[in-house]
């Protein structure tokens, strides 16, 4: 079911004036600023140069693409037996690695 009704706008008043001017002003003086941020390539101090360095990268180039890992769930009931048993194999590896990782740790600290 959808929370607006058909036809009608879920954004009567639209976006804010402010946002419109607020556009507007950055724009207006992006010029401006962009000078200011080549200008710091001359800085002495690096961190800068490499800030500047990549501001005016991402604005040339756009940002790099990052990689996104997704996965899909299914519910259990609609796993066969094999992907079954491979989920309780994993499982039983991830949980040996954390027990052992909790174990160590408890180790360390006892010695």
């Amino acid at each position: 079911m959808s929370k607006f009704v058909k036809g009608q706008s879920g954004n009567p008043g639209g976006r804010p004036k402010g946002i419109k001017e607020l556009t507007e002003l950055a724009r207006a003086n992006s010029t401006t600023a962009f000078e200011r941020i080549v200008a710091m390539l001359d800085s002495s101090d690096e961190r800068v140069v490499l800030a500047a360095a990549q501001e005016i990268l991402n604005r040339g180039f756009g940002k790099p693409a990052q990689a996104v890992e997704m996965t899909h769930r299914r519910a259990v009931e609609e796993l066969g037996e094999e992907e079954l048993d491979a989920a309780i194999v994993e499982l039983r590896a991830r949980l040996a690695i954390t027990q052992s990782a909790r174990d160590g740790a408890r180790e360390t600290s006892v010695e």
